[in-house]
């Protein structure tokens, strides 16, 4: 969970997104305590009252930064040291280490199960990246051409009874590639708990306590490396959300493109530095959060990692128009003088 201490009391749900609550939910229940948070550790901000800036300005304004507001914590918190309440420079690490840590217990304990989809994928039709991942200088071979990506599909279907409450399926899915070995996070298909369950008949309303995206994509990249290897875990360099489907996350690259003059556009794309307003914006976005979430979560298993830019572009794909695809380039955090 997100416990901010102190005169910042305010409890927020620390799941992984896109899950529950949508983007406009978070932002609504995290403002308060993040506005005074952020303005309060931060000498170069204004010292205006943060509510009075928050509240000024037309709806575009406002929905623009949310997501600006958003990353600029989350950015934050991925340089700050330790857990619970240690900080750097200033900066106090409000976010707690994840529990799920146990690969394949953790999965398997809730309720989900394992599928190998080596033979279901390509870089050229399927999922067509091919350009992106050579243009990173990473491998774009398939298992089946010799190469080092792995896909898994991990799916919510077992009924749990867990400390005497019963978990029904959610039917939840997600469906991701692996490169160990050069770093690689392809994030494929992420249909939550949460947004599964309200489709099922009945309803399932008791979600699994593992239900983050951020967990389980964690779980699978720690995973990958075999367990007699998880220092080579700390060897994340590119995380891909691809294809976008979020609509609050189209939403922001469709504005963070037209501010910065751009148009969306096959690989290179389009790159954001996280220093500008439209970087932080898409690393607060639904899909960016999970991504950054995942990094602050498990510091003690991938080190302390932070993002450095974000490249927005189009896959090769040939029906058109393309939907928008993310990556998200990974480094080490800097080091401050405590």
């Amino acid at each position: 969970m997100i416990l901010f201490h102190g005169s910042l009391s305010t409890l927020v749900t620390a799941a992984a997104f896109p899950e529950p609550p949508t983007t406009n939910d978070v932002v609504a229940a995290i403002r308060k305590a993040l506005q005074k948070l952020i303005y309060a550790t931060n000498s170069g901000q204004a010292s205006a009252e943060p509510d009075s800036q928050m509240d000024c300005g037309t709806q575009e304004q406002k929905r623009w930064h949310a997501p600006v507001l958003k990353g600029h914590f989350l950015l934050q918190q991925m340089e700050a040291m330790g857990t619970g309440t240690g900080a750097v420079s200033g900066k106090p690490r409000c976010i707690s280490e994840s529990e799920f840590v146990a690969f394949p217990d953790d999965l398997e304990k809730w309720g989900y199960s394992f599928t190998e989809w080596d033979n279901h994928y390509d870089f050229d039709v399927s999922v067509p990246l091919r350009k992106a991942l050579e243009g990173l200088g990473v491998s774009s071979k398939t298992k089946l051409e010799g190469g080092p990506n792995r896909a898994y599909l991990w799916d919510h279907e077992n009924e749990k009874s867990i400390r005497g409450t019963l978990y029904r399926p959610t039917r939840a899915r997600f469906l991701m590639v692996i490169n160990p070995r050069d770093g690689v996070i392809l994030s494929l298909s992420s249909y939550a708990p949460w947004h599964m369950a309200q489709q099922q008949v009945p309803p399932v309303t008791v979600l699994p306590k593992l239900k983050a995206y951020s967990d389980i994509t964690f779980l699978q990249w720690y995973g990958s490396h075999g367990s007699d290897n998880r220092e080579a875990a700390q060897n994340i360099k590119f995380v891909f959300q691809t294809p976008i489907e979020n609509a609050d996350t189209k939403a922001i690259i469709t504005q963070a493109l037209f501010k910065a003059g751009k148009e969306l556009r096959p690989w290179p794309g389009v790159t954001f530095s996280m220093h500008t307003d439209e970087g932080k914006a898409l690393l607060g976005s639904p899909n960016g959060a999970g991504v950054a979430f995942m990094l602050i979560q498990h510091q003690q298993q991938l080190g302390r990692k932070t993002i450095a830019r974000v490249t927005v572009f189009q896959d090769d794909g040939a029906k058109q128009p393309r939907p928008p695809s993310m990556v998200f380039h990974v480094t080490d955090a800097p080091t401050h003088n405590e």
